[in-house]
């Protein structure tokens, strides 16, 4: 239980900076049993679905890859250097028999690594800036125990202080990803707000089976991620009506909690 946590000030009030990380260790088939991961592919379809649909006018998303190998050092380094509003992780994930995530990721050769949850969540912890969002995409083709581990990792994420944590909580098909995630990227860049733009993306997939997989966590009782865009004043063309309504006292100007966050987080 507790009040919206601080958030990190957007570098640019215009952009959002996005960061995917892609874990595709060279021995996941050999050593891991699982299927390999086309980095490139899982990166370009995380690209596509938030360029998608985006409207002129609405706030940009910067998109940038973790370029080097996807360890935890590697990815929190990243997140301290270049703070990015939004974390997209693509990798395997299993939970052990007493119910811990574990995370298939790298090590600096390029092979893998199976990282504790608990890990990845202490430094997360540690870090001066958390990202607003976190999401946890389970590569598709590895069946319905591959996102385990990444479904358990995300309450976790929350109680370590990530103020929003999305989850596929179970075998989501590609087909339902690949309309679900430009939806909900589509609704944030428009005002933000989180549980609104999950609700509008699950519609999407409603009439499919795993319409309920995708899973929220959030400390925010309001939901925004970021403030609403700015009314360009040149282009607002009522403001001789609002300011003749208040004149005549006919409403009431309210000024929303989120007016100055970009400024002070």
């Amino acid at each position: 239980s507790t009040g919206d946590l601080p958030l990190h000030p957007l570098q640019d009030p215009d952009c959002v900076q996005v960061l995917v990380v892609v874990a595709n260790p060279s021995d996941l088939s050999t050593k891991w049993n699982q299927p390999a991961l086309d980095a490139d592919h899982e990166f370009e379809a995380a690209s596509q679905a938030i360029r998608s649909q985006l409207v002129p006018g609405v706030r940009r998303i910067a998109i940038r890859r973790l370029e080097k190998h996807a360890t935890v050092y590697n990815l929190i380094s990243d997140m301290r250097e270049s703070y990015s509003d939004v974390v997209y992780l693509a990798c395997h994930g299993t939970l052990t028999a007493d119910g811990e995530p574990r995370l298939l990721l790298e090590d600096e050769d390029g092979l893998g690594e199976m990282v504790k949850g608990e890990q990845l969540v202490e430094r997360i912890a540690a870090a001066n800036e958390r990202p607003r969002l976190v999401i946890l995409a389970s590569c598709q083709s590895a069946g319905s125990k591959n996102g385990e581990g990444l479904a358990a990792l995300a309450p976790r994420l929350a109680q370590a202080g990530v103020p929003n944590v999305l989850a596929m909580r179970g075998d989501v098909t590609l087909a339902s990803v690949a309309r679900f995630m430009p939806r909900l990227f589509r609704e944030l860049v428009d005002d933000g707000q989180i549980d609104r733009a999950v609700a509008a993306a699950r519609a999407d997939i409603g009439d499919q089976r795993e319409w309920w997989m995708p899973g929220l966590y959030t400390h925010s009782r309001s939901g925004p991620l970021w403030p609403a865009r700015n009314v360009d004043a040149e282009s607002f063309d009522r403001w001789d009506a609002v300011v003749g309504d208040l004149q005549d006292g006919r409403c009431v100007p309210v000024l929303g909690p989120g007016l100055v966050e970009s400024v002070f987080g």
